[in-house]
């Protein structure tokens, strides 16, 4: 094998190694931008994951919230129906003692008698109508209260949907490959 040969030889064997290094630094790159591009997908599972978790905060927040209102609303009731019923049986004390002293005079004040009887006859429908308007208040007050608890229902679902959703993004390893895909889409 002559020098020049051996040089050709040499020069080439150069060539390839270098070919080799800018091939080796190429992949280098490419995996420096794949592990960067993987990292920032991280980042954004875990801000996504951050959020969610926040959402179910709140919404286990405003579900407390709602609970104590409704029960403070009950308790309010009560005392008011308590109130209402002690007002009753008072009026009902004084219409018995009115009536007792009206008996006493009907012989000798007719007319009073009468206009003592007008009397009672309007008490009777202004409680006649004020027990329609407490019945159309109290159906209100269910009515909302229904509104309420359909709403809770709805809220204590969507958290709970929320928190399966985080931790099977938590555990990435136990989702199924076609559920993975739904939840990188709704993230």
């Amino acid at each position: 094998m002559t020098h020049n040969q051996v040089e050709a030889k040499r020069k080439q064997e150069e060539e390839r190694k270098k070919e080799e290094e800018r091939k080796k630094k190429l992949e280098e790159e490419k995996e420096a931008k794949r592990r960067l591009k993987e990292e920032e997908k991280l980042k954004l599972v875990r801000s996504v994951i951050a959020q969610k978790k926040a959402l179910a905060q709140c919404a286990k927040e405003k579900a407390m919230e709602e609970k104590r209102l409704r029960l403070e609303e009950e308790k309010k009731q009560k005392a008011a129906e308590k109130a209402r019923k002690a007002e009753e049986e008072r009026e009902k004390r004084l219409q018995e003692q009115a009536e007792k002293e009206r008996l006493l005079r009907e012989e000798r004040e007719r007319q009073a008698r009468e206009e003592a009887e007008k009397k009672r006859k309007e008490e009777e429908e202004r409680k006649r109508l004020e027990e329609i308007r407490v019945k159309v208040e109290e159906e209100k007050a269910r009515e909302l209260e229904r509104q309420r608890q359909a709403q809770l229902r709805e809220e204590e679902e969507k958290a709970a949907q929320l928190l399966e959703e985080e931790i099977l993004l938590e555990d990435p390893s136990e989702v199924p490959p076609e559920r993975k895909m739904e939840l990188e889409v709704v993230a």
